[in-house]
């Protein structure tokens, strides 16, 4: 696939081009930052990636979670969004194939509709205007990479066990932040080299999963 992430350097490529992730863009904006280096916001880090690990290993049909606040994630979206009606596609990527890359935490795919659900689990404090953010710019990557789609998106909150449906900031208004924030990337001032093939790859893994038979 021409769209990758490496986890051990938490690094986004398209066509071995660096692209940078939307944390950054979405801090400078917020004047929020998260130095990995401070120990208990590195312990924080580390605890949060076990987590979504563990999730994302379970919906691969890999190990089943054990952590609680792992089980608990996974639970609910089984209760809300059963496996009958719908295909789970955990660390789904998704980008503008030019400056920004991000994975989804899990997207869900009502089989045979065009519904799909964008979750994003979070570990620690709920910060609404973030997720909004983060979010909103999640479904303009997805848009740009499978065409439109009816999306809800939702928060799964493990700090106080709650999930939180979120209203996400528009695409023109996500597009203009990108904007905004280009430098950021890698790959700023470079050309663009993306074709429909690149994003067709995207689309038949939803495809798959859209169509797949539980």
């Amino acid at each position: 696939m021409s769209l990758r992430f490496y986890e051990d350097e938490h690094k986004y490529f398209f066509k071995n081009r660096e692209l940078s992730g939307i944390t950054s863009v979405i801090g400078r904006e917020l004047g929020i930052s998260y130095p990995s280096h401070v120990p208990h916001i590195q312990k924080a880090m580390l605890r949060g990636s076990a987590i979504h690990k563990e999730v994302e290993d379970e919906l691969n049909g890999l190990d089943r979670a054990t952590d609680f606040e792992a089980r608990w994630v996974l639970d609910r979206l089984y209760t809300r969004y059963p496996q009958e009606r719908f295909s789970y596609l955990p660390e789904f990527l998704v980008s503008d194939f030019r400056l920004f890359a991000s994975s989804i935490d899990v997207l869900i795919v009502e089989r045979g509709s065009d519904n799909v659900v964008l979750i994003d689990i979070k570990t620690g404090v709920f910060k609404q205007t973030y997720c909004e953010w983060q979010l909103g710019i999640y479904d303009l990557f997805l848009r740009n990479c499978i065409g439109e789609v009816n999306a809800t998106h939702r928060v799964y909150n493990t700090k106080v066990f709650q999930d939180f449906p979120v209203l996400i900031k528009d695409n023109k208004r996500c597009q203009d932040l990108l904007d905004k924030h280009s430098d950021i990337s890698p790959s700023f001032g470079l050309e663009d080299i993306a074709t429909d093939l690149d994003k067709r790859e995207v689309y038949n893994k939803y495809l798959d999963a859209r169509s797949n038979v539980f």
